[in-house]
């Protein structure tokens, strides 16, 4: 359960979630207390074979439930069998629901993301409109909805067009160096959102 996510040398982080796109339930419950996760998930679900299928989001309980001597969270986007965009941020006195902020960023591979201004920043993100973890740039108009990453976390027959679908979550995410439009090209679906933690020695 621990490994070399950023190829360091050293299995120095632990999968803690793991959010997969299009399988008909909430990222954000099956985070705060694993709602809807499968007692036995894919093993694919809970390793870093990006290649193999996952079925499920998976949450490590133990990770979750004890968060205590977190150093660092690295939150992973993975499409295509690869990770392609990571954000690290400063675990020290975070909870696990609170760590996914602004002021906690240490590095990301978005350039713009410490610098630009963004609406929502956070897990719980924007309840009303089922958009969770939410890193939005601008979010108040469908034609302008910018922004590096989001779980549109249910179905919505009548949001934006970017987020109307049969199948959720939708995992989008910037595919660029910046922030982008979620109705354009450089928006992309991923195929999960994953969480590792890195505890202090």
């Amino acid at each position: 359960e621990y490994f070399d996510v950023l190829s360091c040398g050293l299995s120095e982080w632990r999968l803690a979630f793991r959010a997969t796109a299009n399988v008909g339930t909430s990222v954000f419950d099956a985070y705060v207390d694993g709602t809807n996760v499968p007692a036995v998930v894919d093993p694919a679900c809970k390793n870093t074979d990006w290649t193999q299928p996952c079925h499920s989001h998976y949450r490590n309980a133990d990770a979750l439930d004890n968060w205590t001597n977190v150093k660092e969270v690295l939150l992973a986007v993975v499409d295509g069998g690869v990770v392609v965009k990571t954000a690290r941020f400063d675990g020290q006195g975070s909870t696990f629901l609170d760590w996914l902020d602004k002021g906690r960023l240490l590095e990301a591979s978005w350039a713009d993301l410490a610098g630009k201004a963004s609406d929502f920043f956070s897990i719980a993100g924007d309840a009303h409109q089922f958009r969770r973890f939410f890193i939005s740039q601008n979010s108040d108009a469908c034609a302008h909805a910018s922004g590096w990453l989001v779980a549109v976390d249910a179905h919505k027959p009548t949001g934006c067009v970017w987020e109307k679908t049969q199948k959720f979550p939708i995992l989008k995410y910037s595919a660029g160096p910046v922030f982008a439009r979620w109705d354009c090209g450089r928006a992309r679906d991923a195929d999960a959102f994953v969480v590792f933690v890195k505890y202090a020695k």
